[in-house]
């Protein structure tokens, strides 16, 4: 199966929203320090993700695409996801050969996407009735 090219216009883009969410996590991490005492209702871990959500983020229920999909959920066209951190991957940056640089591992964390229970709808089941 081929892949799908990547236009310079959704780089663009996926680099717009990782820089948004750079600058919404300082801002997470600057208001934990300052207010963390008062921040009522917070039941979070401390971690950047769980206050960007507690702090920026509407309140609800969020889940990936694929985990409201096996809720037998879809979501609404033109619906667009919040952004949080995801897991650590590890890349290899390939050594360059003119400058005699060895390959170099390093992690970093991709931008992932959740949808709120507001963006989405329930799958319609026909019935056996309405099929035949």
């Amino acid at each position: 199966m081929a892949r799908r090219k990547v236009t310079k216009a959704q780089i663009l883009k996926a680099k717009e929203r990782r820089a948004e969410l750079i600058d919404l996590s300082n801002k997470a991490k600057q208001g934990f320090e300052l207010c963390s005492p008062s921040l009522d209702g917070y039941t979070g871990n401390g971690s950047v993700n769980s206050l960007v959500m507690f702090l920026f983020y509407p309140e609800g229920k969020y889940n990936t695409g694929g985990g409201w999909r096996k809720e037998n959920k879809f979501i609404k066209k033109g619906s667009k996801g919040f952004a949080i951190w995801g897991k650590p991957r590890k890349f290899t940056k390939k050594a360059d050969k003119k400058t005699e640089e060895k390959d170099t591992e390093y992690k970093a964390f991709p931008v992932a996407y959740l949808f709120h229970e507001s963006q989405v709808q329930e799958f319609d089941k026909p019935s056996l009735k309405e099929v035949a």
